[in-house]
């Protein structure tokens, strides 16, 4: 896929694995959405490093867990562009027994609110504007696993053309208490 000029929205770019996709992403001169809510000392930052790229971007904050800020998100890139071509599902706000150890319910409520939910319902609301491309891709990551160098899928790429990849392996069983 050529990058250039093609419209991507990349969740949680304020640090780490979104903000080194986002990165990157403006290097190849795609135009960018970018999404922040936690780590608020890191936002002048982010603006600065994405504003050094030179590249069309869009720095939004929004608590995705609130299905209204992903409605704003979307009529942002239906307003601005019509279309969406990548969309980087990347926020998270598990990984408590991978770093921690046991869940509490207050973590594993955020987790659900923020891991599971709002990377469906952010799917749903930009779902129009990634038909209306002609060559879209959603790329869903969960990180925390990396840090215990996890055997299972913690990452994946799904085309609208049907088509699955993960990292072009052939994706492994899930281990036992996983599923």
């Amino acid at each position: 896929m050529e990058l250039n000029n093609k419209v991507a929205l990349v969740l949680g770019a304020v640090k780490g694995i979104g903000k080194g996709i986002g990165l990157a992403l403006a290097d190849k001169k795609a135009n960018l959405i970018l999404t922040r809510h936690d780590w608020k000392d890191a936002f002048d930052k982010m603006e600065i490093d994405f504003g050094a790229t030179g590249a069309e971007h869009h720095i939004v904050t929004a608590d995705l867990r609130n299905i209204a800020h992903i409605q704003q998100v979307a009529r942002l890139i239906r307003d601005r562009y019509g279309k969406l071509d990548i969309l980087i599902n990347n926020i998270e706000r598990g990984g408590w027994p991978t770093v921690h150890g046991p869940y509490v319910e207050e973590q594993w409520d955020l987790e659900i609110e923020t891991t599971l939910k709002a990377k469906r319902w952010v799917f749903d609301a930009v779902f129009p504007l990634l038909r209306a491309s002609d060559d879209a891709v959603v790329i869903n990551l969960s990180s925390v696993a990396i840090i215990q160098d996890a055997p299972y899928m913690t990452g994946s790429v799904l085309r609208l053309d049907g088509g699955f990849v993960l990292a072009g392996e052939k994706v492994p069983s899930m281990p036992g208490g996983i599923l």
